[in-house]
């Protein structure tokens, strides 16, 4: 079994009327949050070129 972390607010989780749907919200946020973390390290890795 997998386990992720994830925010959401409470008026998502009371406005999502049924379990898939907030299942299907919580991994959309889960890639939008390791998407952003991939965008993340390329750019350090970026910068860190140019720096050199």
């Amino acid at each position: 079994m997998e386990s992720i972390t994830v925010e959401i607010s409470l008026r998502t989780f009371f406005e999502t009327p049924t379990i898939g749907d907030l299942g299907e919200r919580i991994v959309t946020l889960n890639w939008v949050q390791q998407s952003s973390q991939v965008a993340q390290d390329n750019l350090s890795d970026l910068y860190e070129e140019e720096e050199l």
